[in-house]
């Protein structure tokens, strides 16, 4: 069976994609893709890391009911609450909407305040870099230690962004339909991917190779070699899911051998979860099926999984299923909206929007604690021995 430890983080080694099949080349060299690992305390990205599999077994989380150490709060817009929130060397950034907040992560003490766009954030190397469609999908880098503003650049109008990645030169924007690289350095846009569909695109970067999920087929790239890469910067397309597997496919998680999706909400089809080599992403298996499904959290041979059941109700219920065969190991129900889980140490974590907060033995589906905090919770971050729990009033809350 597959397993996740530190090592299969793949957050080493360097990548050097520098384009796409169907790219359209704009401006100068491409930027090159490098998959990174991220520091044993830190959760720069949404879903962690460049492999996106929102899983950090290096770290020590509370294994006990953990208490309320500090609260700190970001500006937004109403019922907007936070929308991302990431943390790198040490401060904790929270994003509302049109507003970030950077702070201290030992006690919450303010650092800085900036004006920006804040729907995804993604930290690397002392740089916030931010983008939301609140500003037409420009992207900002903002200087991390003090908010400073490096560079802006925006094309105007209004652009749907989904996901951001930063990886080596590279500030990698999903939007509806496209994979828009930008130079990390000055925001210039690099290359634009149409991925062959209209929906949320989204990038996984490991060992040499781009992964790209969205519409169309979940598919495989790599630069080009010797007199081929001289003539021709864009990458080949090497590979690609022929087996058609869920229509809107969400965040590629990169294992050693294996690369699992889930499906973006369809209220009127059901969407099955499924794996892949990632030797020509021929197909593995098929698993649970909802309205809408996370990509699994890898932690050892189980893959935990937020499942969205359309309906009267609407319910939402969490799942193990095993990494090596699809099959559904355990699942619990909740009566309000469950938050896409993460994992940290040997454990799963989740919230859900009545504020309850949960520990869950990823193996059994025993939740081995919860505790209750005030106001809708929407998201937990692991980020050493904390969680950071994020709600629907713009508050952040650490619990140690």
């Amino acid at each position: 069976m597959p397993t996740l430890t530190r090592r299969r983080l793949l957050g080493a080694g360097a990548a050097t994609v520098v384009g796409g099949v169907g790219v359209e080349l704009l401006a100068g060299p491409a930027p090159t893709f490098d998959a990174w690992e991220p520091a044993p305390d830190a959760w720069p990205a949404e879903r962690r890391d460049s492999a996106r599999t929102a899983a950090a077994p290096e770290m020590n989380p509370p294994t006990g009911e953990p208490s309320v150490e500090w609260t700190a709060e970001v500006e937004s817009a109403p019922n907007e609450g936070v929308t991302a929130l990431v943390v790198g060397d040490g401060t904790a950034f929270l994003g509302g909407d049109f507003r970030i907040a950077a702070v201290d992560l030992a006690d919450g003490s303010r650092l800085w305040d900036a004006d920006a766009p804040a729907e995804h954030l993604c930290y690397r190397d002392g740089v916030l870099y931010c983008v939301s469609i609140i500003h037409g999908g420009g992207l900002v880098a903002l200087d991390a230690a003090d908010g400073r503003t490096h560079w802006t650049f925006s094309e105007g109008g209004s652009t749907d962004v989904h996901d951001l990645l930063v990886v080596g030169d590279a500030a990698l924007v999903g939007t509806h339909g496209q994979l828009v690289a930008h130079d990390a350095r000055d925001g210039t846009v690099a290359w634009r991917l149409n991925v062959g569909g209209s929906g949320k695109v989204h990038p996984a970067v490991a060992d040499n190779t781009l992964y790209v999920g969205g519409p169309g087929p979940l598919a495989a790239y790599r630069s080009r070699e010797g007199w081929n890469a001289v003539r021709e910067a864009t990458p080949r397309r090497t590979e690609r899911d022929r087996s058609h597997g869920p229509p809107f496919v969400t965040h590629p998680v990169v294992t050693d051998d294996s690369v699992y999706v889930g499906g973006h909400v369809d209220p009127f089809e059901e969407i099955t979860g499924a794996a892949f080599s990632r030797s020509g992403l021929s197909h593995r298996w098929n698993g649970p099926t909802g309205n809408g499904l996370t990509s699994p959290v890898p932690i050892d041979d189980v893959g935990v999984v937020r499942i969205y059941h359309h309906g009267d109700n609407q319910e939402y219920e969490l799942v193990g299923v095993d990494l090596d065969d699809g099959e559904t190991e355990w699942s619990i129900n909740r009566n309000a909206q469950i938050a896409p889980p993460v994992g940290a140490g040997e454990l799963a974590f989740t919230c859900s929007a009545d504020g309850a907060v949960l520990a869950i033995d990823p193996g059994t589906g025993r939740i081995v604690w919860e505790t209750t905090v005030d106001g809708s919770t929407r998201a937990v971050v692991p980020a050493g021995e904390r969680l950071l729990v994020a709600d629907a009033s713009g508050t952040v809350r650490c619990l140690r």
